[in-house]
């Protein structure tokens, strides 16, 4: 049995992880006022962020073999 990182073995829970901890940190950066955004970089920065999550979604499931065939 090959030793595999946690990065190999699941991807998709990784994704999952980074995605949450950027929504939470976006999330208490406008909450608590520790950023003073406007509306457009507000709009700026979570379409920043949706490319993020469309870029590890697709890193996560390259790396995802399916197990069974339909």
């Amino acid at each position: 049995m090959a030793d595999h990182t946690l990065t190999q073995s699941e991807p998709v829970a990784l994704a999952g992880t980074i995605q949450g901890a950027l929504s939470a940190l976006i999330a208490l950066a406008l909450v608590f006022g520790w950023v003073d955004w406007d509306q457009d970089q507000i709009a700026a920065i979570l379409a920043a962020y949706t490319a993020v999550v469309a870029v590890l979604t697709t890193a996560a499931r390259s790396k995802v073999t399916p197990t069974a065939t339909l």
